[in-house]
């Protein structure tokens, strides 16, 4: 029974893979659930040896910042005056509707 260890480039979270599918088929991270590649047996690594270094920055979708307290209050302002724009819409169609009755 073969065994490989593997780590998430997208998350980098390290796991093994019992009875491994054949290389280049994709499996899901247990962790994210993206998709990866099952490298070749030279690109596995043994079983002791350690987890690689997180991807580069460069190399990974961008991960989401912490929102300052000025971003969240202007985002609940342009959140707050989308939905006043909304409900003076919805009753506008409502006196036009209820006008035709």
């Amino acid at each position: 029974m073969a065994v490989i260890q593997l780590a998430c480039p997208h998350c980098s979270h390290a796991f093994s893979l019992e009875n491994p599918p054949p290389p280049g088929e994709h499996v899901p991270c247990p962790a994210c659930g993206r998709k990866m590649a099952v490298p070749t047996e030279s690109a596995s690594r043994p079983a002791n040896a350690p987890a690689p270094p997180p991807a580069e920055r460069g190399d990974a979708e961008p991960r989401m910042r912490k929102l300052s307290r000025a971003e969240k209050i202007q985002r609940r302002q342009v959140r707050n005056i989308a939905l006043m724009i909304f409900g003076v819409i919805v009753l506008a169609i409502a006196v036009v509707v209820l006008g035709r009755l």
